[in-house]
């Protein structure tokens, strides 16, 4: 038994030295060598460049002339290993600028051959005089799904929810909202930052990653965070489209006025099934997300902004009803179609078929917990509509319906007595006002 207990103290006493030691090795700082490998500091100052880590290959062929005498000696093996892990390759100007030239050629060419399948001549034509298509909605409200779907026509290039503050460092301090949106819109990069935590956004625009992931040298967020390159590539499009929950309606007049040929796209749903689904995001937790007076006070302005708009903006403004895309989801597709003068395709039909056909998709390998991520694009639509019914908490039903009541009205959204009159699935909840 003593035995035992020996070789165990003497196992662990032994673990115990070796991870110091490998703790030692890693978080050494290193000192200057003479023969070190390239660094970012070693650069020319003046000189705009884009840098990115050396491939695995690369750095064994690096390792391959360290001398033997060096490999002897630990210490510096060890620092000249850091070094190496944090070198950098120098790409110089006109190399970088023949790479992104053939990159978006690429893209050129592939727009091309998706064009082609459009009957839409104006779409083949569009590269001077592009069409410009905002979504408007606020949190939990089907955006996501609707943003991806009208994605589908060809030729778009989505920017989605581009007013992430955290994500995106303005230019100047006196940007506003309105000012990254006109610059977006404008295919200027120039003047709008993104950070490398950027990429989930980016990775919406589905016609923009494939180049980006491709391994060219590039890390991810070099090329696609580029924004000469970005610029480039955005004008390429005959359809700019943009979807946003952080731009309340009234203030889009101004925007549309910069921009003469922007179409508008408010998508509003019933405030109770949006309080209801909030209330399981634990991201929603502030109170301009999360508490009743907040949400009913901007959703009564957006709908009041809404209907203002649509008098105001006739062929320019549309209101959508997200009960409607969810229950008639072809119908509102066609309708939106006409709206924005668009032809249907094939694409988008087979994306309505294959994100809203739930056995369909349930046969897929891995897409059974598409169904219930928070901001999925895989929809049983009919069924996932008013799923709240059976959620919402009395007090926040009351709350809702007694704050939201003008903006419920307007849309044609149907107050309920109480919460056993909103459980029984023959009640109707709304008007066929559309």
């Amino acid at each position: 038994m003593f035995l035992r207990l020996s070789k165990a103290v003497l196992f662990m006493l032994g673990v115990f030295f070796f991870m110091s030691f490998f703790y030692d090795f890693i978080n050494v700082p290193p000192k200057p060598l003479k023969n070190k490998p390239f660094q970012a500091r070693d650069l020319p100052k003046n000189e705009t460049s884009v840098q990115w880590k050396p491939s695995i290959g690369e750095a064994l062929s690096s390792t391959a002339q360290i001398s033997s005498p060096q490999i002897s000696n630990l210490k510096k093996f060890r620092e000249k290993m850091i070094l190496l892990r944090r070198s950098y390759i120098h790409l110089d100007n006109e190399t970088l600028q023949e790479l992104k030239e053939g990159q978006i050629n690429e893209i050129r060419n592939t727009l091309a051959q998706e064009l082609q399948e459009v009957a839409n001549l104006w779409l083949q034509n569009a590269s001077a005089n592009p069409r410009k298509v905002l979504i408007l909605t606020t949190w939990r409200s089907g955006s996501t799904f609707f943003g991806e779907l009208l994605n589908q026509f060809p030729g778009s290039y989505y920017f989605f929810e581009p007013l992430i503050e955290q994500h995106v460092q303005r230019a100047a301090t006196n940007s506003t909202q309105m000012d990254i949106l006109e610059h977006l819109f404008n295919c200027n990069y120039q003047d709008i930052r993104y950070s490398k935590e950027s990429k989930w956004i980016l990775r919406h625009n589905s016609r923009l990653m494939p180049i980006c992931k491709k391994t060219l040298g590039f890390k991810e967020e070099d090329l696609c965070l580029d924004s000469d390159f970005l610029s480039k590539v955005c004008a390429l499009f005959p359809i700019r489209l943009m979807k946003t929950v952080r731009l309340e309606t009234r203030n889009v007049e101004d925007l549309m006025k910069k921009l003469p040929g922007l179409k508008v796209i408010s998508l509003i749903r019933d405030p109770r099934g949006i309080v209801a689904s909030r209330e399981r995001m634990p991201w929603c937790s502030r109170p301009q997300c999360s508490d009743v007076q907040h949400v009913c006070e901007r959703y009564n302005r957006d709908v009041e902004s809404s209907f203002e708009f649509r008098s105001k903006f006739s062929e320019r403004f549309m209101v959508v009803r997200y009960e409607d895309m969810s229950l008639n989801l072809y119908r509102t597709v066609q309708r939106v179609s006409e709206f924005l003068d668009f032809s249907l395709s094939e694409k988008i039909i087979s994306y309505i078929q294959n994100h809203t056909n739930l056995p369909q998709f349930r046969a897929r390998k891995g897409h059974d917990m598409s169904l219930k991520h928070s901001h999925g694009t895989f929809r049983n639509t009919k069924s996932h509509t008013f799923e709240w019914r059976s959620t919402i908490k009395s007090e926040a039903l009351n709350q809702t319906q007694q704050l939201c009541a003008s903006g419920m009205n307007r849309m044609g959204y149907k107050l309920v007595p109480s919460i056993g009159v909103l459980h029984n699935p023959n009640i109707k909840l709304m008007d066929q006002i559309y």
